[in-house]
C-alpha cells in the first residue's frame, strides 16, 4: 500500500514538472500585442468628489430643412478661467431638435501646440456616444487660465423643418489649489488616416455599398515612448470594426456600442492594460463598414489616445 502510494506521489510530481516546463513554451497573451477587453478597469475619478467642478462649451446654430452632410460647421470659444485639471468629460447634451442635429464636435486647445502632432493641441471630439470620459486617478489633462478652447462642432437636419439646436458639454476638472494628490498630466494623440498633409488631422469618407474596409494612407510615427492610459474611437452606422494597428500588427480592437439614436454606431472609452509605444512605432486605423443601404453614406474611422510621455521630447 505504501509503495503504491509513493509511486502515485512520483508521478504526479512528474506531471506538474512537465506541465510546467510546456507552460514556459506555450506562447502567451502579449500585452504589448493587442489588450483584452475583458481586463480590469482601473480606478478612475469620482464623479461625486466635491472638489470637482464643471466647465461647459455651449454651440447653437440656426439649421434649414434638408441640411445634410456636410451641413454646416459652427466654431465657439472660451477662455479657460483656473488652473487646474481635466478629470472627466460628460457626452453631448442637445436641445433644440432631434439627437442626429449633432454630426460631431472637435475641442482644440488653441493656446497649446501639441508635442505629438505640431499642430493646436485637439484633445478632445464626440459625436452621439453616451460614454462618459473619466480618467484614471493619478492621471488628468492639465488646463492654465487664458487658455483658449475652440468647440467646433458639425450640425445636420434632415427634417423638413428649420430648427435651432444647441449642443454642450461639460468639462469636470480639479482647481489646481484643490489637488492635494501626485497628478501625472496625459497628453491627446487623436488621429485617423492623417491622409492630408498635416499629421493628427480628422477626416470622414464615403462608404459605398456593401462590405468596405478603410486603411491609413500614412501612419503615424510615435515621436517619443509612451504609456497608453486611456483610449477610444468613433464610427458611424454600419460600423463592424476599428483597430489600432502598431506596426502592421493589432494593437488594440475596440468594442463598438450603440450612440443614444439608437442608429449610429459609436465607439466608447477603453483602458488598455500597460501598452508602451516605442519611438518610432507607426500607428494607422483600420475601419470596416457594411453598408447594407442602396447609397453611399458618410464614415469615420477615428482613434484617440491619452498619454503618459516617457521621455521628453
Amino acid at each position: 500500500m505504501r509503495t503504491w502510494l509513493l509511486w502515485l506521489v512520483v508521478g504526479c510530481t512528474a506531471l506538474l514538472g512537465v506541465g510546467a516546463l510546456l507552460y514556459g513554451f506555450i506562447p502567451q497573451v502579449n500585452e504589448r500585442k493587442q489588450f483584452s477587453l475583458h481586463s480590469e478597469k482601473p480606478v478612475l475619478w469620482d464623479k461625486t468628489d466635491e472638489r470637482l467642478q464643471i466647465l461647459a462649451l455651449s454651440t447653437s446654430a440656426s439649421l434649414p430643412p434638408h441640411l445634410h452632410h456636410p451641413g454646416i460647421t459652427v466654431a465657439t470659444a472660451e477662455q479657460v478661467p483656473f488652473d487646474g485639471w481635466i478629470v472627466g468629460i460628460d457626452p453631448i447634451e442637445i436641445e433644440g431638435g432631434p439627437p442626429d442635429v449633432l454630426h460631431h464636435m472637435n475641442l482644440i486647445n488653441m493656446s497649446r501646440i501639441s508635442p505629438l502632432c505640431g499642430t493646436p493641441e485637439h484633445f478632445y471630439a464626440v459625436g452621439q456616444e453616451l460614454t462618459v470620459a473619466l480618467f484614471p486617478q493619478g492621471y488628468a489633462y492639465p488646463v492654465f487660465a487664458g487658455e483658449e478652447l475652440h468647440a467646433r462642432t458639425m450640425f445636420h437636419n434632415h427634417g423638413s423643418e428649420a430648427v435651432t439646436a444647441t449642443a454642450s458639454i461639460r468639462f469636470l476638472y480639479l482647481p489646481a489649489e484643490e489637488a492635494s494628490e501626485s497628478i501625472t498630466p496625459i497628453a491627446p494623440l487623436f488621429f485617423d488616416d492623417s491622409s492630408s498633409a498635416v499629421p493628427c488631422e480628422l477626416s470622414d469618407f464615403w462608404v459605398p455599398p456593401g462590405l468596405f474596409t478603410y486603411r491609413s494612407n500614412m501612419p503615424y510615427q510615435v515621436p517619443v515612448a509612451s504609456r497608453v492610459i486611456v483610449a477610444g474611437g468613433h464610427m458611424h452606422a454600419h460600423a463592424e470594426k476599428l483597430v489600432l494597428e502598431r506596426n502592421g500588427m493589432d494593437l488594440i480592437a475596440f468594442p463598438l456600442t450603440l450612440a443614444r439614436d439608437r442608429v449610429l454606431e459609436a465607439v466608447g472609452v477603453v483602458y488598455p492594460p500597460q501598452i508602451v509605444l516605442d519611438a518610432g512605432d507607426q500607428l494607422s486605423v483600420r475601419g470596416v463598414y457594411d453598408n447594407q443601404s442602396d447609397a453611399a453614406i458618410d464614415g469615420m474611422a477615428m482613434v484617440f489616445l491619452y498619454l503618459e510621455l516617457l521621455d521628453e521630447l
